[in-house]
């Protein structure tokens, strides 16, 4: 008898701890994208992975989304670096994904980051975020950073 009351306790606990944690899960918050939002999509052009480069180095490509703005930002190591909107036209981007055709085929991105003083690898990662809160990473790669600017 001991026993089936015992049981009967930690089947209602364990109910209602599911639900509590359905219902947290299902609270909207204020920072996750609009439902039915599409996440963005695009690529990082360059550098390539595998590429050797300098200390300095072009990172660009393109991205493009159902939302209105999009902003690219970079990430060297994990670590947040910079951002860059779309500024560069990209009409074969426009051609290629003609439901997110945009005046000015403005798909295109380029920023210009420091990758430190030391020699080595360093991944980089693009990653683009739509005005309505949706996020995806574009690209990693893996580069390896020489002392002087490659020829």
């Amino acid at each position: 008898m001991v026993e089936k009351a015992i049981v009967k306790h930690h089947r209602l606990v364990a109910g209602a701890l599911s639900a509590a944690v359905l219902s947290a899960c299902s609270t909207p918050d204020p920072r996750d994208p609009a439902p039915g939002n599409a996440m963005p999509t695009g690529y990082l052009d360059v550098p390539r992975d595998g590429e050797t480069v300098g200390r300095l180095v072009e990172i660009s490509g393109w991205a493009a989304d159902d939302a209105n703005g999009v902003r690219v930002r970079i990430y060297v190591d994990h670590r947040f670096v910079a951002a860059t909107d779309l500024t560069i036209a990209r009409p074969d981007v426009s051609a290629a994904f003609p439901q997110y055709a945009r005046d000015g085929d403005r798909h295109g991105w380029r920023v210009e980051v420091d990758l430190g003083p030391g020699e080595g690898p360093h991944v980089i990662t693009a990653q683009a975020v739509d005005d309505d809160g949706a996020v995806r990473d574009l690209q990693t790669i893996g580069v390896k950073v020489i002392a002087r600017d490659p020829d």
